[in-house]
């Protein structure tokens, strides 16, 4: 009987296990027709769900690198960052019109993402941008390439250079990133998008 209680609970806690677990999404390669990425475009600016997780280095005035994971839903989202032995160094969550900062004990609050990482870390992150940068949405300040394709796009002073794209779940994303602002060099590399919708 108690043998049967175990492997009950084990088969349990196995399947809690394996539905907690998010499976990445397989990488195929993009199109290079104009038709394709305008309708792509179309397609990001739809987007409610999206996961990616990557690594990013900050270089310039002050250097920085962690691993990042960045989820949202809607106009809201949450990134971690978290060290190269997995210990959280912080958590930004940003609601409209509200935004938390956690990192080493304390809470920074704000109404926008924009300032929050500059007063914890002296350091300036596009907090405001980070969903249409992270997903290559193109706005008015963007330059595209012949076959339509976005190369790079100004959002709130950073100048972001989008070096390779792949396509998750018939989603073009980016997965290597440069952005700049003046003395600043910020690299993204997404190793991994597990939801896109």
């Amino acid at each position: 009987m108690q043998m049967r209680m175990f492997l009950t609970a084990a088969a349990a806690a196995t399947a809690l296990f394996l539905t907690g677990c998010q499976t990445a999404l397989e990488p195929a390669a993009v199109s290079g027709s104009p038709e394709y990425w305008q309708q792509m475009q179309q397609k990001l600016a739809q987007v409610q769900t999206y996961n990616l997780s990557g690594r990013l280095g900050v270089s310039g005035e002050t250097r920085f690198s962690a691993n990042f994971n960045l989820q949202g839903t809607g106009d809201a989202y949450t990134l971690v960052l978290t060290s190269s032995l997995g210990s959280e160094l912080a958590k930004l969550t940003v609601k409209p019109g509200e935004a938390v900062l956690l990192s080493d004990g304390k809470v920074y609050q704000a109404q926008t993402p924009d300032h929050l990482f500059k007063d914890a870390f002296a350091l300036d992150l596009p907090g405001s941008a980070l969903k249409q940068l992270f997903l290559g949405q193109a706005g008015q300040a963007s330059i595209l390439r012949p076959d339509g394709q976005l190369m790079s796009t100004a959002q709130g002073g950073f100048i972001a250079d989008y070096q390779r794209f792949a396509e998750f779940n018939g989603y073009a994303l980016p997965t290597d990133i440069r952005i700049s602002k003046g003395r600043l060099f910020i690299k993204i590399k997404v190793n991994e998008v597990s939801a896109i919708e």
